[in-house]
């Protein structure tokens, strides 16, 4: 807004406009990676931080037996656009908040990530390249490789002299399901007002979706009729079918109905749903851009 315009409103107006749009266009969700600057401003159009952030901490001394022999990082050019982009759909397509990327977007990052001194590097193996890795000082933001690739090599190559690797992945990455014989940790974060968030635009689609997700895996589990309530929800399934209702304020989507609409888990409380149990929302870094 500029700034003789501040103040009177027009922030309001162009949320309220941008979002009707949006659902005119027949979006489901909104997703917003909020400023620091705009804390709580967005959570009055019912959009909310649901993003888990999570994170995996892996400390030096637990790969001191682990060799990186054959393991090369450079820098990465336009020429491994092509590769970047095909280990990044095959590594994160099927993590909880993957964002597809077009060839302009990756070109725009490459420009964009040297000005965050963000180094993005392609990883060779015998010098053929098997992946990539965005990476700052002791923090990976994103890291991806060829299917049926042992990443602990490549982590021994990135590990810093002393203390402990940071690694932002979802909990499905490829890479954490490798980490078993590693000391790590995971961490998770929660920040309902801010950061990355998400608003729903078509609630009655959402609705819909649910009852079908939980139809579909109570069948998979074998659950037999089951009732209950839960963020806002009524939840029923009676052995053949599900249905979904809001109860309560139905004007109004709060941060609980929204992550359980959505499918994410939160931090806040026990997830002790048996219909409909949420599971962490991840957004990369770069996709912040």
């Amino acid at each position: 807004i500029a700034e003789e315009y501040r103040g009177s409103g027009k922030s309001h107006e162009l949320m309220v406009i941008a979002l009707e749009q949006a659902r005119l266009l027949g979006y489901e969700v909104t997703i917003l990676f909020a400023r620091r600057a705009l804390d709580y401003y967005y959570t009055r159009f019912n959009i909310w931080g649901l993003s888990s952030y999570n994170r995996v901490s892996i400390a030096v001394t637990s790969l001191k037996h682990i060799s990186s022999a054959g393991v090369r990082l450079r820098i990465a050019n336009n020429e491994d656009l092509l590769l970047i982009r095909q280990c990044h759909k095959s590594t994160y397509h099927d993590c909880f908040g993957y964002i597809e990327r077009s060839d302009s977007f990756w070109l725009f990052l490459i420009h964009k990530l040297s000005q965050q001194k963000i180094e993005l590097k392609t990883i060779l193996y015998n010098e053929q390249i098997i992946g990539y890795i965005a990476m700052k000082e002791n923090v990976v933001h994103e890291f991806a490789l060829k299917l049926n690739f042992n990443p602990v090599p490549v982590i021994k190559a990135i590990l810093p002299k002393e203390g402990e690797l940071i690694m932002e992945l979802p909990e499905h990455h490829n890479v954490v399901k490798n980490l078993a014989l590693l000391d790590y940790s995971v961490s998770y974060r929660q920040c309902v007002y801010g950061g990355h968030m998400i608003g729903v635009l078509d609630k009655q689609r959402l609705i819909s979706k649910l009852a079908e997700r939980i139809k579909r895996d109570a069948k998979s589990s074998g659950i037999g009729p089951y009732h209950e309530r839960v963020d806002g929800l009524d939840l029923d399934w009676d052995g053949q079918n599900a249905s979904v209702r809001q109860i309560g304020n139905i004007d109004k989507l709060g941060f609980a109905t929204t992550a359980r609409l959505v499918g994410a888990q939160c931090i806040t409380g026990a997830d002790s749903t048996r219909l409909a149990p949420g599971k962490p929302l991840n957004f990369s870094t770069l996709d912040y851009f």
